[in-house]
């Protein structure tokens, strides 16, 4: 039997995701959105629900995993004690030298993940510490001009998000590797399994960009500047779905694209001074005109993607 080009595959992943290095969470968002469209009226496609929340996660904590690992000490030192299947071979060296791949991508995509268990115990082993216990008490920082707000914790129900990914990973499985006769989850379930996942990305982001990082600037200049290079990363990423979009289509397609494109421009860039009217004017209106430019453009980052061929992923 073939030995598998573990090189290649993890290269090839990182070629069919997005070159703009988005906040993960919003990929949650964006399902939960999508269920609370279809809830009400479609149990045809549950189950994707659930698989897919579970492929998000296993994505993030890769991602995760990969950063903690290529951040350096103390995390890279503990890898070593990874159980993982990984062979280092003259094709590895030179991937990681050509910086096709980094050591933290080989080691995360040669871990497994396959339960909630296992992703419990490889972050254990890179942090030192119980996962769930590190991320609890993240909170959602107020902008700067609602100080007077307390922060709230992200994760509303910390005792039990473990059982709740545990049976989540655990209906993945047997929805994707069984031919079941009953059902094994109730339609409710899926909600709580969404809430949840959002939560555990949304925690897990601020905790490890706080490890990595520090912590978020205090000041709205400092502010503005952060917000303007996730505004251009997710323009950057609207660049690359609107391409795809746009691809073969024929002259009718690509001039009602643009016509569209351009209709969402003129949108985008009124509601953003609407917005930013409210704080009549200094650098607290140039960072709601920021603010709500990132949301606009993930939302027609979502829209667009709906159009994308079948056969693509974006993710």
């Amino acid at each position: 039997m073939a030995q598998r080009d573990r090189v290649s595959e993890t290269a090839e992943k990182k070629q069919r995701g997005p070159k703009a290095a988005r906040s993960f969470h919003r990929e949650f968002q964006s399902l939960q959105k999508l269920w609370e469209r279809v809830r009400a009226t479609n149990s045809d496609t549950d189950d994707f629900f659930v698989i897919r929340a579970v492929t998000l996660l296993e994505v993030f904590s890769r991602d995760c995993l990969s950063q903690l690992i290529d951040s350096g000490s103390p995390y890279a030192e503990r890898a070593v004690d990874l159980k993982m299947d990984l062979k280092i071979d003259l094709g590895f060296v030179r991937a990681i030298q050509g910086r096709v791949i980094t050591m933290g991508d080989m080691i995360a995509h040669s871990v497994s993940i396959s339960t909630f268990a296992h992703v419990s115990s490889v972050f254990k082993t890179i942090l030192g510490k119980d996962l769930v216990a590190t991320i609890s008490p993240a909170t959602r920082k107020p902008a700067v001009w609602e100080r007077q707000k307390v922060p709230e914790k992200i994760i509303s129900d910390p005792d039990n998000i473990s059982h709740t990914f545990s049976r989540l990973f655990d209906i993945r499985n047997i929805l994707c590797h069984e031919f079941r006769q009953e059902e094994i989850y109730d339609r409710k379930e899926i909600t709580v399994f969404l809430a949840a996942a959002g939560q555990f990305a949304a925690a897990t982001s601020v905790t490890f960009d706080h490890m990595l990082r520090g912590d978020l600037p205090d000041t709205i200049e400092e502010r503005i500047e952060i917000a303007k290079r996730e505004l251009e990363e997710g323009e950057q990423f609207l660049a690359e779905v609107y391409a795809r979009v746009e691809g073969d289509g024929d002259k009718k397609h690509r001039r009602l694209l643009g016509k569209s494109q351009r209709a969402w421009d003129a949108f985008r860039e009124a509601q953003c001074a609407f917005h930013a009217d409210g704080a009549r004017g200094g650098t607290a209106a140039a960072l709601l005109s920021l603010a709500e430019a990132d949301d606009l453009t993930q939302q027609r980052i979502d829209s667009l993607r709906r159009f994308l061929p079948s056969v693509e992923d974006t993710d």
